[in-house]
């Protein structure tokens, strides 16, 4: 394995592979995975979620990045691997293409409501055809509208055959950030582990 062995990190390791073998049973869930940088979270995730038949796809947030940008980058990924997989979304393919132009024209002015049901679909899309893995890296830097779609998209993962990771460096997270919010929300609603 690139890189060598995990060292102490077999709880967590497991914690991960069973959410991904619960996913694979139609029990999806989101996981948010915290530690200090340079501590191997990506590592970890990447290690326990790839391989075997689960589709792995990751996105990650930057710095001053476009709303939704990470969850924009796994649709990518996944669309790079299989093409075409979007396309049962219907009707709901022009609000998703105001992320992905290169599915149809954008449909301007699409609400909120309906660009989250569209992402919606576009996971359901991509976990129809097997368990699918999506890590959402360094969601320290995330613009708000993204962490209010994974608050949206949270309890409805219990219905799909996908675990969504979303990995962030806690000593970056202060206070006042949406994030602790988003983790507050989650655990309020029992959609988050």
């Amino acid at each position: 394995m690139p890189g060598g062995a995990l060292i102490g990190r077999e709880p967590e390791r497991a914690r991960l592979t069973a959410a991904l073998a619960a996913a694979a049973r139609g029990r999806g869930s989101l996981i948010l995975v915290s530690g200090e940088a340079g501590v191997g979270k990506t590592r970890l995730v990447e290690d326990a979620l790839s391989g075997g038949d689960t589709v792995f796809v990751r996105g990650a947030a930057m710095p001053a990045g476009s709303p939704y940008g990470p969850v924009t980058a796994a649709l990518r990924a996944y669309l790079r691997g299989t093409p075409g997989a979007l396309d049962g979304c219907g009707p709901l393919r022009g609000p998703l293409a105001l992320l992905l132009p290169d599915l149809s024209a954008p449909e301007p002015g699409a609400d909120r409501a309906t660009l989250v049901e569209a992402i919606r679909c576009a996971l359901a899309a991509m976990a129809a055809n097997g368990p699918v893995a999506v890590l959402l890296d360094d969601l320290q830097w995330s613009d708000e509208a993204t962490l209010e779609l994974l608050a949206a998209l949270a309890p409805g993962l219990r219905e799909l055959r996908l675990l969504m990771v979303a990995a962030y460096r806690s000593d970056e997270v202060p206070r006042a950030h949406p994030l602790r919010r988003l983790r507050h929300d989650l655990r309020r609603d029992r959609a988050l582990d």
